[in-house]
């Protein structure tokens, strides 16, 4: 019986390490929306004519295509454009990954994995099976980012800014892979889920937490929560959205340890939220 799997996560946290992972030792077979969708913006193919009639022809580069670059600076920075975009693209790639799935479904695939970066406020919760959230720790994500990419702590920033926030991400998916931790332990909580029966998955609220008895009721887990926004009314430096900044609480050793302990009680649960 065929699976299908959709993988999402803010910017930096590692999601090609996930598919790596499951597409090397669990055979999954991945689509990518994000290359689906820039191939849909070719020129001659679906998206093409709708964007330059749009935003014009300025978008346009001297050999005809569009300038990606350009045009992600202007939706940027307006999002009522960014809206506008999406709601050309979204819904051709999503009919394209309908059509790859029943590919792949047809050549046998059990396990198959879309990994989109709007995969929630795309709604392909009606394509998949369940939703995974990719999870790191937003100062480990900059951090990231900035050895792997060059980029500035205010350009990540603003970047997570357009995302979705820690908590959306978290009530929209059913499973949270902890990849601020070792290649190994990311590799055993992936493993661990896909073990798990299709059946036992069920009756679990949004977060991947199970309704009344989940971890998030425990009396640790509450007391942890208090402690937590007690930290959050000492911190005083906030980077663009919100976020703690380098000499912020994240670097606390109590908040640390608070991370830590967090961690590990969602892991004792299932692994989950």
């Amino acid at each position: 019986m065929k699976m299908v799997i959709g993988v999402t996560g803010g910017v930096g946290a590692g999601k090609s390490t996930v598919l790596n992972i499951l597409k090397e030792e669990f055979h999954a077979h991945l689509i990518m929306a994000d290359e689906i969708g820039r191939a849909l913006m070719e020129p001659g193919r679906v998206c093409f004519g709708q964007i330059a009639e749009a935003f014009g022809e300025d978008m346009l580069k001297e050999d005809g295509k569009l300038d990606r670059e350009k045009l992600s600076e202007l939706v940027f920075q307006d999002q009522e454009k960014l809206r506008h975009l999406n709601g050309i693209v979204h819904p051709q790639v999503k009919k394209a990954v309908r059509q790859e799935i029943d590919r792949a479904a047809k050549d046998g695939t059990e396990l198959i994995v879309i990994e989109a970066a709007l995969l929630i406020e795309a709604g392909y919760r009606e394509i998949c099976d369940e939703l995974w959230y990719i999870y790191v720790p937003a100062q480990e994500r900059v951090k990231r980012l900035y050895e792997n990419r060059g980029y500035s702590e205010v350009k990540s920033y603003a970047i997570m800014s357009n995302q979705l926030s820690d908590s959306q991400f978290r009530r929209g998916c059913d499973f949270l892979v902890d990849n601020g931790r070792s290649l190994e332990e990311t590799r055993q909580q992936i493993a661990k889920r896909l073990a798990e029966p299709k059946q036992q998955r069920s009756g679990q609220a949004p977060g991947g937490f199970p309704d009344a008895s989940a971890a998030g009721n425990s009396p640790r887990a509450r007391g942890l929560g208090r402690e937590v926004a007690e930290l959050k009314q000492q911190w005083t430096g906030q980077a663009p959205g919100g976020f703690p900044d380098a000499s912020a609480a994240g670097n606390f050793p109590r908040a640390r340890g608070l991370g830590r302990e967090v961690a590990e009680l969602n892991w004792n649960c299932g692994g989950r939220k």
